[in-house]
């Protein structure tokens, strides 16, 4: 990827606090974007659109560029790399980070709060049904258990279980 167009990508990263860092050499060498726990999106999204607008014609030239350079002409799609391409090989990955994109919930937040009670139609509720449990009663044998779901409580990273209390 040509000097000017990884520098484009490295200041978009910036925008929307990427990491990001150059790899490989030569007309190999591309970039890496990794996210991290302060990526968000842009406080002002209007430097990013001017900074599109003012590099999407040398964007175009650039790939149009590297697309001769290697013999493909227009057949495949500037998106990304071609099928056949040894980034494509492997399984299919999903969006990464394994959250739909969702950022972190804020230290101290209590997982699921929000979440409704389960149906009569989950298979738990079911298998406690048949074993004598009821809405409402304790779990074990005799009923004294809890009686409400165990709180999951979101800590920030790096931080150790007890912190800020």
């Amino acid at each position: 990827m040509p000097k000017p167009l990884r520098r484009k990508v490295h200041l978009l990263c910036n925008h929307y606090n990427l990491r990001s860092q150059s790899v490989g050499s030569g007309k190999r060498r591309f970039p890496v974007l990794i996210k991290t726990d302060r990526t968000r999106m842009p406080v002002n999204p209007m430097n990013v659109n001017r900074l599109l607008q003012q590099s999407e014609n040398e964007i175009k030239s650039s790939l149009q560029q590297i697309l001769q350079s290697q013999g493909r002409g227009n057949r495949n799609a500037p998106g990304g790399p071609p099928p056949s391409s040894k980034f494509n090989k492997g399984k299919a990955r999903g969006g990464g980070g394994g959250g739909g994109g969702s950022m972190a919930a804020p230290h101290g937040t209590i997982v699921g709060a929000e979440a409704s009670a389960i149906s009569t139609e989950n298979l738990g509720h079911r298998m406690l049904s048949k074993m004598g449990w009821s809405p409402g009663v304790g779990l074990g044998a005799s009923g004294e258990g809890i009686t409400q779901p165990i709180e999951a409580v979101m800590r920030a990273k790096r931080r150790g279980l007890g912190h800020g209390e």
